[in-house]
């Protein structure tokens, strides 16, 4: 768990002084749904509203939540007292600010592999992917309804199979989704999806990940190698 404890002084290199109301973002010992608060930013927004933008993870499943996500972005108003910020409780789903929008573009979910260079989002310890192969490997993330859960239950189930070419599912494995969290995996990034070969040789054609239902959230992975 982490705390936000922010000292203010008179110019950059001080002298500080702590705030007494300290730390003003914890999450620590609680059941709050985001957890893990801390590494945060003050921002002043257009509309002269002042936010702190800060990281935070999601557990879901039983009691102890695993999250397998990662740290996420989050936002939580601010407002000042006595020249000290107070900080409001980050939500999981929150309504956008008032102001002017700035779209950006949804990226693909498909990738070819046709550039010249792999795209930053991908990371490899050895050599890239390049073309080939009639093979459709395929993930489901199957994420557990709120209607569905329990304290014993898993934050999701991982559905690994190979698809044919006539869309057939053959699923030789159905493993908890508890057992690729942080808590239990270790790490801090959450799950990375990805191709990897444990000997020979092997080439992907390509690389789709979309979500399989808007209103519940789990998603597919396929991959062509």
């Amino acid at each position: 768990m982490v705390s936000e404890p922010p000292p203010r002084g008179p110019a950059p290199d001080g002298p500080f002084e702590p705030c007494p109301a300290n730390p003003v973002l914890s999450h620590r010992s609680t059941d709050r749904p985001i957890q893990n608060t801390g590494h945060a930013d003050l921002v002043e927004a257009p509309d002269g509203s002042w936010w702190m933008v800060l990281l935070g993870v999601r557990p879901g499943g039983g009691a102890p939540g695993r999250h397998v996500l990662g740290r996420g972005t989050f936002l939580a108003p601010v407002t000042w007292d006595d020249g000290r910020p107070v900080v409001g409780e980050p939500a999981p789903v929150m309504e956008a600010p008032a102001w002017p929008p700035h779209p950006v573009a949804t990226p693909p979910v498909r990738d070819d592999f046709d550039a010249d260079r792999p795209h930053p989002r991908w990371i490899s310890v050895r050599s890239r992917p390049a073309p080939a192969g009639p093979i459709r490997l395929r993930i489901d993330v199957l994420a557990a309804l709120p209607a569905d859960r329990h304290p014993r239950k898993e934050p999701d189930v991982l559905r690994l199979g190979v698809e044919a070419a006539d869309g057939a599912f053959d699923v030789p494995a159905e493993p908890d989704g508890r057992y690729l969290s942080t808590e239990v995996s270790g790490g801090f990034t959450g799950r990375v999806i990805g191709m990897y070969a444990a000997s020979g040789t092997v080439r992907f054609d390509w690389f789709d990940y979309e979500p399989l239902d808007h209103d519940t959230g789990p998603g597919q992975v396929i991959l062509a190698p």
